[in-house]
């Protein structure tokens, strides 16, 4: 049984997972279709095919990337939900859950920061900033949404 000091910290990590997990799903897929659609486009308009397809192909690895990170958070969400529930769930089990799920968030992470560095490598002085201006549009867009909603 956990300690009733300690309950509240696992409760309210859940609570917050859970919460962002579903603003994630329901405000965000939109936008970041759109950003990923934009910078689709724009790759497409690079003359050299060879750094076009280098472009591509990170491009996809980010998009796997990205669907990966909500199918494991949303995995570690079920998982957890029917963990917090269990009145025989033992400490070292949920930190150990708990960790595991750390342990791949942060190396999905870490994939997605070399795709970030690779791309950078790939394009043109021009091509990245224009890149990251598209970055600062889709962050436009989600705090827009935000107020919206």
């Amino acid at each position: 049984m956990l300690k009733h000091s300690n309950y509240h910290i696992y409760i309210s990590l859940f609570l917050i997972l859970f919460l962002s997990f579903g603003c994630s799903q329901k405000s965000h897929d939109k936008p970041q279709k759109e950003a990923l659609s934009n910078l689709t486009t724009y790759i497409d308009t690079i003359e050299d095919p060879m750094r076009k397809e280098q472009m591509q192909n990170l491009i996809l690895s980010m998009e796997k990337n990205i669907n990966l990170f909500k199918k494991e958070q949303e995995k570690f969400i079920s998982i957890a939900s029917t963990m917090f529930y269990d009145y025989d769930i033992s400490r070292e089990e949920l930190n150990r859950h708990h960790k595991a799920w750390i342990t791949r968030r942060i190396q999905i992470q870490k994939d997605l920061i070399n795709i970030h560095f690779d791309m950078r490598e790939v394009a043109t002085q021009e091509e990245w900033e224009h890149i990251t201006s598209l970055q600062d549009q889709r962050f436009d867009m989600l705090k827009q949404e935000l107020k919206d909603n």
